[in-house]
């Protein structure tokens, strides 16, 4: 109706609404082709099979997965764990039923505490002095299982458990035990401890290493601890030096040693040579001279009248052979230079 109350004529756009009938005709013209049946109808409904049956097969083959030898495969099934699968080809029914998660169990993983954060590196000692230092850690996954649905951010627990580890040590430890000879004992003890905070977790995460970085005393009397730094550092090169001229001297000794024990054994053995041939001749001197006094007397004699004139500058002349030497010769002479 107008607003006299007239009725609208039938040319208005608001005159009549479409009757149904008018609807299903513009439906069927919207899936209706141009000299063709319905769209579902005919070939277009093999068409429309294919492509479902190239999308279920491309869902079914997307359940094949490949697992590197660093790697162990976690099959979920809506969830849940269900099974763990080694390195190669392996089917799970595809996702959104089952999927795969692949973490790495045999790269070493690290974190690092302390590096340009005071909030971690600065530990309070077992004599009450501040200690600057930097750690690392190193791990592996050991039980995948545990390491994926034990904790949430394994990451945050290793550093947590570390940090709490390390700064219970350091604060039982004095200041010069990390500097020196104690740090090697505060790693190992470190390392045991993470493993058991992680343990008690159940994070299946195995700690191989736990290394001090960078230990440095306060800056305030940081150049006193590099004087003392310094000193251990000579301490260890004189010993080095000491226990170097050490084994090359001793061994010379030693040798030398030897050498003199093998001389004396060996003049030992030839004056008892000697000894005991000078004893078996002097028996044989005496035994002759039981059998002939006179001449032995006149034998020995003569052997040391030879060895005692044997270097004399004399010459002897008998009184009666006299006559047979020129008076003119310098006997001395001539001795002098038969010297």
């Amino acid at each position: 109706m107008d607003k006299d109350g007239g009725v609208l004529k039938q040319d208005s756009p608001w005159g009549r609404r479409p009757s149904h009938t008018d609807q299903n005709e513009k439906i069927q013209k919207i899936f209706r082709k141009k000299g063709s049946g319905p769209l579902f109808s005919g070939q277009n409904k093999l068409i429309i099979w294919g492509l479902l049956i190239l999308v279920l097969g491309g869902w079914l083959i997307s359940g094949f997965y490949q697992i590197n030898p660093d790697e162990q495969g976690i099959v979920l099934r809506f969830g849940k764990w269900i099974k763990t699968t080694e390195a190669g080809w392996h089917y799970h029914l595809p996702y959104p039923v089952e999927q795969v998660l692949k973490p790495k169990v045999t790269m070493t993983n690290q974190i690092t505490i302390g590096f340009g954060n005071p909030d971690e590196s600065l530990m309070l000692t077992g004599d009450r002095n501040i200690v600057d230092l930097s750690v690392i850690v190193q791990w592996h996954i050991k039980d995948p299982e545990e390491f994926l649905f034990n904790i949430r951010n394994p990451q945050q627990t290793i550093k947590a458990a570390t940090e709490s580890a390390i700064r219970e040590i350091i604060g039982q430890t004095p200041i010069d035990s990390t500097f020196a000879e104690g740090r090697a004992e505060i790693q190992e003890q470190a390392r045991q401890d993470v493993q058991k905070i992680l343990n008690s977790y159940k994070a299946g995460i195995n700690v191989t290493e736990v290394n001090l970085k960078d230990v440095n005393p306060p800056l305030s009397v940081i150049e006193s601890f590099r004087e003392v730094d310094r000193a251990y550092s000579d301490q260890e090169r004189m010993l080095n030096e000491a226990e170097t001229y050490r084994n090359d001297v001793v061994p010379k000794a030693r040798g030398e040693a030897a050498h003199i024990v093998e001389d004396a054994n060996g003049y030992k053995a030839s004056a008892i040579a000697q000894a005991e041939g000078g004893t078996a001749h002097f028996k044989a001197l005496l035994k002759e001279h039981a059998k002939n006094p006179t001449l032995m007397e006149r034998r020995l004699y003569y052997e040391t009248m030879e060895r005692a004139l044997k270097d004399a500058n004399k010459v002897i002349v008998d009184a009666k052979g006299a006559h047979g030497v020129l008076p003119h010769m310098q006997l001395p002479a001539v001795t002098s230079t038969d010297k």
